[in-house]
């Protein structure tokens, strides 16, 4: 609170606009803040920080804040807003995200020039039709709540341009048209959607029946008996190669049809791992097992539906061949209880039990969530019909626009979202988000598949352990044009089942290669210096998560040190070696070399997204003690990485290694691999809340500490005294020789740039402004950093005296801090405050001015130049100094931050 009011003191001695009192752990709001009638913008949420204030009323006094154009309360405990808000005529801007608000407040309704509603993240289940109110709004975000509809009066919002739905449990419009995340904007298709309703819908009553289990097992011949029961068995039958997909028609009721898409999917090993992009929702799944076999991994397949179906129902058939029979263990019936319906046997020799299982798989498929309860617009369904009459393999994506525009179809966006809904039927197959297959949709399933298993199934191309040349493209895809060979091609690399090595336009198969490490040599790249990390798989690992990683990272492969387990790579001269351990559910990875943890931060992000692609798979990552190694393993003790955080959340500074039983601090500890700058900055507030350890930090900093990029400045106000000036020419003097010496050309020219500007900067304050300045700035539009005021370039602490006793105050750190704070205003804008952290640290009866900047939200510019006059400077951080940038790089600057 004592940080608030102060921060509040200064706003109202400065007539401040911007207020930023975010991340102070407050639970009222302190009355002194309803005193800055001047403020346009007021920040009391969570921001660039892990500590939240908790406040959970707002006082009737914020309507004196009549200036208020902007008031974000992220992430508080409010659930309520006093009707005073009302009275705020200028707001635009309210943030009301992750807090406890149930129901939407009726005060909002009355806001009428609010251009930007956020309630995102709350529990509220009923947007009211009053909505309809907020004539000006632009931007509504609702994402991740309980909404279950949405109201027809959305539509009478004109100018709204951007609504986010996603994470709703709605159902009163397709869930495909909700989004994939909390950054889809689905305004034009939530409208569009509304419009097309007034023309007709339609129920829909169909599903996919998607048929797994191990090669062999019987599903071919399940899709033939359930279609017809009187097919007989050919014991000839060729293996499916790929996926096979039948139609299948039964009556609903009297007056209705079911249609539903038989999926039958080959059993062999290799084709697991494109299962995945087939396994859907709106399904009904049946594993097909072979008892007399005895092979099939329960565990494995009711894993793997468990992590695509969102919930689908699952049978189990038994296909009792050659009369065997056989029990499943409770256990996994148990585990999986919520989502097996029921085991049936069956002899499909015989018809036993078929006709039973028919009717419980017609049954089951007719009481699917969406059968009967969700719409299809009438006119979406006519494109589906069209699409099912014709008997192309594949149509182009614009001869698919054509058709969605015959049927009335103008909107792109609106047009995806039915090729999704369509794809998720089964009916056709539409990859969205790869650039070069989203130009293809694909008619005939069998077709695509099939192309992509002929390859994986090759006896020669898996003789030559997944090396894949044009000429056993051209021998095994006869059929296909040469056109249609290249997105066959990129359907395969969509699959992450090959990569292409360009030197020799060849193609490699990772789940191909072969099961040992081709040598050990790679083995003297690994130091002493190596370090660990881990993850592991709670409940199941998914096949090929290591062939995956090859083909995402295989421009770092390490001299071509590849097999179906494991992979080294070299990153920057960084060497890591990552396997995989498929009994044991983990994947282990050690790295060596210079830069080890952005080795390791490159190999995390792809792995993260491998692992995000399969949805509900839970992962625990493991941080090694980083102490001894345990002798009898050869291997460090693990953490996992949820036991640090419980640590870090329950405020335990230690935990100890069970190896070496020593007590490590473990915010050090998450931050002793990772690159993650959360918990850099966690560690730099434990140290800042520790006035002991502040000290400590301040001395890494000045020491070299490779937290991040760190800048050292003499003085802030008051240019060098001529002592001062004399040592430190002498000093730099002294290194330009040194480097001469050496033949250091790189840090000879930074030594002469120096001394350059120390000749500027003498008894000139307005260079010495200048300087600090366009420093925050640089870090601020870059990764952030540190500024340390007091201390000299060649890290000398010099103390912050001259600046102190420059206006004789008693004061001497509220005025330092009250001018600091002018000078921001002055040169950047009070806007900048959001992302700096002023500190006083004494060291050795010296004082430094400690001050963190983070990475600004928004493009930062300098307003005064060196000499004083007006300017719009763009400054950037690069080679441990600041540049100003010219237009073709600020062009770029400007778009990344799109």
């Amino acid at each position: 609170m004592r940080t608030a009011l102060t921060k509040i003191l200064r706003a109202k001695k400065q007539n401040w606009e911007f207020l930023d009192l975010s991340g102070l752990g407050m639970k009222e709001l302190p009355q002194e803040v309803f005193e800055l009638i001047h403020l346009k913008t007021l920040r009391l949420g969570k921001y660039r920080t892990k500590i939240k204030n908790a406040i959970t009323i707002i006082p009737k006094e914020i309507a004196k804040l009549k200036n208020l154009e902007k008031l974000d309360l992220t992430d508080n405990k409010i659930s309520e807003l006093p009707p005073e808000i009302a009275q705020l005529n200028n707001l635009e801007i309210l943030i009301l995200s992750s807090n406890k608000f149930t129901v939407v407040p009726s005060e909002l309704t009355k806001m009428t020039n609010l251009k930007e509603l956020f309630l995102g993240n709350n529990r509220i289940s009923v947007l009211p039709t009053e909505i309809k109110h907020l004539s000006n709004l632009i931007s509504l975000r609702l994402n991740s709540n309980k909404f279950t509809s949405i109201p027809d009066e959305i539509n009478l919002l004109n100018k709204l341009q951007y609504l986010y739905l996603y994470d709703n449990p709605i159902k009163n419009v397709p869930k495909e048209i909700l989004g994939l995340n909390g950054k889809d904007n689905v305004c034009s298709l939530i409208k569009q959607w509304f419009i097309d309703k007034t023309e007709g819908e339609s129920y829909i009553y169909e599903a996919k029946l998607i048929l797994v289990g191990e090669a062999e097992a019987g599903k071919t011949s399940l899709s033939k008996k359930l279609r017809n029961p009187n097919y007989k068995l050919n014991p000839t039958q060729p293996m499916t190669k790929g996926i096979e997909v039948k139609k299948w028609v039964f009556d609903y009721d009297e007056d209705q049809n079911f249609h539903t898409y038989i999926w039958d999917f080959g059993g062999q090993d290799i084709m697991h791992s494109t299962h995945r992009y087939f396994l859907t929702e709106r399904s009904l799944y049946v594993l097909v097992v072979d008892i007399r076999a005895e092979k099939t991994d329960f565990y494995y397949w009711l894993n793997l539906i468990e992590l695509f179906s969102s919930g689908s129902p699952v049978i189990i058939v038994l296909n009792e061949k050659h009369s065997y029979s056989k029990e499943i263990p409770n256990a996994i019936i148990k585990r999986f209880e919520n989502a097996i319906v029921g085991v049936y046997n069956v002899d499909l020799k015989t018809n036993s039990g078929l006709s039973e299982l028919t009717e419980i798989i017609k049954s089951n498929l007719k009481t699917l969530p969406h059968i009967g309860k969700e719409k299809m617009l009438n006119k979406w369904l006519s494109i589906r019909n069209d699409l099912q009459k014709r008997t192309n393999d594949y149509i182009s994506y614009d001869d698919y626009q054509l058709i969605t525009q015959k049927h009335g179809v103008q909107n792109v966006e609106q047009s995806l979202s039915i090729a999704k809904i369509l794809h998720e039927l089964g009916v056709i197959l539409h990859f969205q988000n790869h650039p070069v297959l989203r130009n293809t949709i694909i008619l005939n399933k069998a077709w695509a598949t099939e192309a992509v298993y002929l390859v994986l199934l090759d006896k020669q191309i898996t003789k030559n352990h997944g090396k894949i040349t044009f000429k056993d493209l051209d021998r095994i895809w006869k059929k296909y044009s040469l056109t249609k060979r290249v997105d066959l091609i990129q359907l395969m690399i969509r699959f992450l089942l090959c990569y292409v090595v360009e030197e020799n336009k060849t193609y490699i198969i990772p789940q191909l290669l072969p099961e040992n490490a081709p040598n050990e040599d790679y083995q003297i790249n690994f130091k002493e210096d190596e370090i660990y990390f881990r993850y592991k798989y709670e409940k199941f690992i998914p096949k090929g998560i290591v062939s995956q990683l090859i083909v995402k990272m295989h421009e770092d492969i390490y001299d071509e040190t590849q097999w179906k387990s494991g992979v080294v790579f070299c990153i920057d001269s960084t060497f890591a070696e990552v396997t995989e351990d498929f009994v044991d559910r983990k994947i282990n990875i050690r790295i060596s070399g210079l830069h080890k943890r952005n080795a390791l931060s490159v190999i995390r992000k792809k792995l993260k997204e491998i692992n995000f692609s399969f949805k509900k798979l839970s992962v625990i990552e493991e941080i090694p003690c980083g102490c001894k190694l345990n002798t009898e393993e050869g291997k460090p003790f693990f953490f996992p990485r949820n036991n640090l955080e419980n640590f870090k959340e329950n405020n335990h500074k230690t935990i100890q290694c069970h190896t070496c039983s020593k007590n490590l601090t473990v915010l050090q500890l998450l931050d002793s691999v990772l690159s993650d700058s959360g918990y850099i900055n966690e560690l730099e507030e434990e140290f800042f809340n520790n006035p002991i350890n502040k000290v400590d930090f301040v001395k890494n900093l000045i020491e070299g500490g490779e937290m991040r990029d760190v800048e050292f400045k003499s003085t802030l106000f008051v240019p060098l005294g001529s002592e001062d000036y004399f040592r430190e020419k002498k000093k730099i003097e002294s290194l330009i020789e040194k480097f001469k010496k050496e033949g250091n050309k790189k840090a000879l020219e930074k030594n002469k740039e120096r001394l350059e500007d120390l000749e500027k900067k003498k008894n000139n304050d307005k260079a010495v402004k200048h300087s600090t300045m366009k420093n925050v700035a640089a870090l601020a539009n870059t990764d952030g950093g540190y500024i340390l005021i007091g201390v000299s370039d060649d890290k000398e602490i010099l103390g912050l005296e001259n600046d102190f006793n420059r206006n004789n105050k008693s004061d001497k750190f509220d005025s330092f801090n009250t001018d600091f704070d002018t000078l921001i205003t002055q040169y950047i804008g009070n806007h900048i405050q959001s992302f700096i952290k002023p500190e006083f640290v004494e060291i050795g009866k010296k004082h430094v001015f400690i001050l963190t900047v983070k990475t600004s939200d928004s493009l930062v510019t300098l307003k005064i130049g060196e000499d004083g006059k007006n300017t719009s400077d763009v400054y950037v951080r690069g080679a441990g100094s600041a540049r100003k940038l010219g237009a073709d790089d600020l062009i770029k600057l400007v778009m990344s931050r799109k």
